[in-house]
């Protein structure tokens, strides 16, 4: 009867989709590239996951629209003329959609290309573009990029400059074996055995796992988690000790579907920094960055990649270099994708503040100097102040903000679409055609060039209506 049903609802919902093919409104459509949060070997709790993640593990699309209806399938091309061509398991043959019809389609083949020794370039017209620098001088930049080869910028495009060297770093990528961790039951409580398979660490009730993760002053700390019936657990940070309860120095995050609470021990005592409500964790899965610089006594917390909470702490104790996560609950946390490492002080998603009549250099002691910016390759940046030239090493560059005054910026088109990567930032596109995994569109900012598809997670269009 289930699965009957289930077959009528489908169906339903291919009529539904040949209908408004045939009556088009206007609506943005967005195509998200997926990219799945836990290991396909993950069988509990099925029924919690969403189409999305299901599609995913299944290597289907999922094509979403205004109305709310959705139908699994394959994206097969676009191009504003033509509309989308997508094939349904529902139907015989393929099917044409308008792009007014359409609010969302989600692909399984989403891939991040970027790397940490990637140079990251922000346009004037917002876009963020990442790759490896091969030469700037008073009229372009050529990019070399592992989506679209080498793209030549025009000057007046750019905005900044953030060279890799100051990009994030990791130390620690995994996990990758339970034998790496130390793990304890708390309070003599015994829920199972603790377990790293493909890549996802599963600690059961009232069970902490610890490693020296090799903190450094300004550092970065990401990871997935999902939590199976009770939904409680604590990420212990800058520890002195890998004992979740020793009450030494370290910063506790606890973390359930709802709320956020940060508190700091130091030297036996304990002080709450503050709470937050959250509601972007109440399926009880989702990704949590932390983001600390001793230097600035600053905390970040990211969940889903965007910023929920930034506190500050004068007494902030990094004495330790030890990371623990704590079940505290009597369900099953699993923990998977853990990146550690140095941090470079840009919070993902923000966008420094430029408005300067000369070319500026920040330095990665936090010196600036003003200025001209001559040239730049992968190794050396040639920088003409008014005292006089300077040769300064790429590795000593935190940031390169050109002049305002010099800028130019890109022309709106109507069939202009914003790709955004996997790893965060998007680039503007008049999208001519999307088919073999592939994006053949032109930009002012480098002309025409063509893309990889499986690099972005998202394609928006009809991006200036409204």
């Amino acid at each position: 009867m289930k699965t009957h049903l289930t077959n009528i609802i489908s169906l339903a919902v291919l009529f539904i989709a040949l209908f408004l093919n045939n009556h088009p409104a206007r609506a943005e459509l967005e195509i998200d590239i997926a990219t799945p949060a836990t290991s396909p070997n993950e069988t509990d709790n099925d029924n919690a996951k969403t189409d999305a993640t299901k599609a995913t593990e299944a290597k289907e699309d999922v094509a979403r629209f205004k109305n709310g209806d959705s139908l699994h399938g394959t994206l097969l091309s676009f191009s504003p003329e033509n509309g989308m061509v997508w094939q349904s398991p529902e139907a015989k043959n393929e099917i044409v959609f308008k792009p007014a019809n359409l609010r969302k389609i989600q692909l399984a083949s989403a891939a991040n290309l970027a790397k940490p020794e990637q140079d990251v370039i922000f346009l004037t017209n917002g876009d963020e573009i990442y790759g490896n620098i091969v030469t700037l001088n008073a009229d372009t930049l050529i990019l070399k990029t592992p989506f679209a080869g080498r793209l030549t910028i025009a000057r007046p495009m750019i905005e900044s400059i953030t060279p890799g060297s100051g990009a994030d770093s990791d130390s620690y990528s995994g996990p990758t074996s339970i034998d790496d961790w130390k793990v304890s039951k708390q309070n003599g409580r015994n829920g199972g055995t603790p377990t790293v398979v493909d890549g996802v660490m599963t600690l059961p009730r009232y069970t902490s796992a610890s490693r020296d993760m090799n903190l450094q002053p300004s550092s970065s700390i990401s990871f997935n988690f999902e939590t199976l019936g009770s939904s409680q657990f604590q990420l212990h940070f800058c520890s002195s000790s890998s004992k979740v309860n020793a009450r030494k120095s370290n910063y506790n995050l606890s973390i359930s579907q709802n709320y956020i609470y940060l508190q700091r021990s130091l030297n036996g005592s304990n002080q709450n920094l503050g709470n937050v409500r959250i509601r972007k964790f109440g399926n009880g899965k989702g990704t949590v960055t932390i983001l600390f610089n001793s230097k600035e006594k600053g905390i970040t917390m990211l969940a889903n990649g965007k910023m929920v909470k930034q506190w500050t702490d004068a007494q902030f104790p990094v004495v330790g270099k030890y990371v623990s996560f704590y079940n505290q609950s009597s369900g099953v946390l699993k923990i998977s994708k853990i990146q550690v490492g140095k941090w470079n002080g840009k919070v993902p998603g923000s966008k420094p503040k430029i408005d300067t009549k000369k070319d500026t250099i920040a330095f990665i002691n936090d010196d600036k100097v003003t200025g001209q910016l001559k040239s730049m390759d992968a190794k050396l940046a040639v920088f003409e102040t008014e005292y006089a030239p300077l040769k300064v090493p790429i590795t000593r560059i935190k940031r390169i903000s050109l002049a305002s005054e010099s800028r130019g910026r890109a022309r709106r088109n109507n069939a202009d679409a914003r790709f955004v990567f996997t790893k965060g930032g998007h680039v503007t596109l008049n999208v001519s055609k999307i088919v073999d995994g592939k994006i053949v569109g032109e930009s002012e900012n480098f002309g025409e060039a063509t893309f990889k598809l499986k690099a972005f997670k998202t394609v928006k269009l009809n991006i200036y209506n409204d």
